[in-house]
């Protein structure tokens, strides 16, 4: 069962999914993904595309927000992987810091 939660609303989304639908056999790196909201509105236009999609989290949430205190409790890597096999969505995942993950 699909578990996505993040902070993204339907304008974001078509937003996202125009910026997306137009890159063809590249690369899209997304910079947070926590449980996959976002990656969902975008997953499927990349695999269609041929687009290499890596996302990018730590899946620990941010050290002043609540989201801290879920990743403590979940597995929130694994609820993101389950999420993505659903979907049938294929992807990479660098599980850093945003930071630490531009050094690929």
């Amino acid at each position: 069962m699909l578990d996505l939660q993040g902070w993204f609303g339907v304008p974001e989304a078509e937003c996202y999914k125009d910026l997306v639908r137009n890159i063809k056999n590249g690369k899209v790196v997304e910079i947070g993904c926590w449980k996959g909201l976002s990656t969902s509105h975008i997953g499927k236009i990349c695999n269609d595309n041929n687009t290499w999609l890596v996302v990018v989290d730590t899946f620990k949430g941010s050290d002043n927000n609540e989201e801290k205190g879920i990743a403590e409790n979940e597995d929130i890597m694994k609820i993101f992987m389950d999420n993505m096999k659903e979907l049938g969505i294929w992807y990479t995942i660098i599980p850093e810091s945003s930071v630490e993950a531009s050094k690929y």
